[in-house]
C-alpha cells in the first residue's frame, strides 16, 4: 500500500512540474501565430506614454504600444523615444504592422511616424 502511495504522489509530482514547460511551448506556438497574423496599418491617435515610460496610441478605445519597426529609419526611433521619455505628446499618425503579443497586447511596429498639424 505505502508503494502506490509514493508513486502516486511521484508521479503527480511529475505532472506538477512538467506543466509549466508545457505551457511554455504553447505560448511558444502562439507567438509565431501573431507574428504571422501581423498586419499593415495606418492609425491617428493620441501618443502618450505610460507611468512605466512605454510609449503607446490612444486609437479610440483601443492602446496600441509603439516601437519602432526593423526597417524603421533613425527618425522614428528618436519619436518613439521622445514619447517615451515624455519629451512630446499628441496627435500622430503612425504607419505600421500591428500585432498581439503573447499577453494580448497590441503593439505597433512603426514604419513611420509623424505629427498631425492642428489647423
Amino acid at each position: 500500500m505505502k508503494k502506490s502511495f509514493w508513486m502516486v504522489l511521484a508521479t503527480a509530482g511529475a505532472l506538477f512540474l512538467s506543466a509549466p514547460l508545457l505551457r511554455a511551448e504553447e505560448g511558444g506556438e502562439k507567438k509565431e501565430a501573431a507574428k504571422a497574423e501581423a498586419k499593415d496599418g495606418e492609425f491617428t491617435g493620441t501618443a502618450t506614454k505610460t507611468q512605466s515610460g512605454l510609449p503607446i496610441l490612444q486609437v479610440g478605445e483601443v492602446r496600441y504600444r509603439l516601437k519602432a519597426g526593423e526597417k524603421a529609419p533613425e527618425t522614428v526611433k528618436a519619436a518613439i523615444e521622445k514619447i517615451a521619455k515624455g519629451e512630446t505628446s499628441g496627435e500622430y499618425k503612425v504607419k505600421g504592422k500591428v500585432s498581439d503579443d503573447d499577453r494580448g497586447k497590441k503593439w505597433i511596429a512603426a514604419e513611420s511616424i509623424d505629427p498631425v498639424e492642428k489647423k
